[in-house]
């Protein structure tokens, strides 16, 4: 009798836990996403060309599940890409040269953005050897404890639209290592951070190169909180560069090069910066 109530508890233990993992699997690519619902890779996929993962639905949660996502490497190549969406949660794998290895956007036109994209959550990812390794366009959205190296241009970009509410794009937890290059022609960023009301806290940026007016951490937009981030051997004028009405506090920086604060101080908070 106990032998059977073990195994019938086994039993169930194991039928939970089944219908928890249970996802659409991806087995090559390219691959268009249709449906909302769970997807997940199987193991390592390439791509040759073009964009690898396309969204078209919302409500997807695309599982990476450990596995590598590897691009051409070169120029005009997309990991994962969506636009005109919400609710997607990308996460908990590697994606390794593309150009764009996360690119989530809100255009009409290559001129009007559609108010619409929102509510995305990217977390834990591994990239490796992007231009620009993620890009959220979209209001109340997550990008969180990932690991980001060797991006050429930016580590993080994330920006909200008026028609989605202009929502916080909350920056939290993330490493970023080697962005840009002391020949690079344009402004590098470890973290370029737009959505008013956003938190940018807990990252930590090390060794990026650029211009002079590069900087570890920007935000483009007002009412953010820049807090609790490190930054260290990067060569640019500033650690934080930020708009009016940002809080910048507790943030450190270990470097003879560069400041803690922002190039345009005015109605600035600074609190705590080392």
């Amino acid at each position: 009798m106990h032998r059977a109530l073990a195994l019938l508890a086994l039993f169930a233990c194991a039928s939970t836990q089944a219908e928890t993992q249970q996802c659409t699997t991806i087995t090559s690519v390219p691959l268009t996403i249709s449906a909302s619902g769970s997807y997940c890779l199987t193991g390592n996929l390439a791509s040759s060309s073009g964009t690898a993962i396309t969204i078209q639905a919302d409500n997807v949660v695309l599982d990476l599940n450990g596995h590598t996502l590897s691009g051409p490497g070169g120029s005009s190549s997309i990991g994962i890409a969506s636009n005109l969406r919400r609710g997607l949660r990308i996460h908990n794998g590697t994606l390794r040269g593309f150009t764009n290895a996360v690119f989530i956007d809100d255009h009409n036109s290559p001129f009007t953005y559609g108010g619409v994209s929102s509510r995305h959550e990217v977390n834990d990812l591994r990239i490796e050897g992007a231009y620009t390794a993620i890009s959220v366009v979209g209001s109340y959205s997550s990008i969180h404890h990932n690991t980001i190296m060797d991006s050429t241009q930016y580590g993080i970009f994330s920006a909200s639209i008026s028609g989605a509410g202009s929502g916080a794009v909350n920056i939290l937890a993330n490493q970023i290592f080697n962005t840009g290059s002391t020949s690079a022609a344009n402004p590098v960023y470890g973290i370029s951070a737009g959505g008013m009301g956003s938190l940018i806290q807990d990252n930590a940026v090390a060794n990026l190169r650029g211009p002079a007016n590069s900087a570890a951490i920007r935000t483009t937009t007002t009412g953010n909180n820049v807090s609790h981030n490190r930054e260290s051997d990067y060569d640019t004028a500033y650690s934080v560069s930020c708009t009016n009405g940002t809080k910048v506090e507790g943030n450190l920086a270990t470097t003879s090069n560069g400041v803690v604060g922002c190039n345009q101080p005015t109605a600035n908070t600074y609190n705590s910066n080392f």
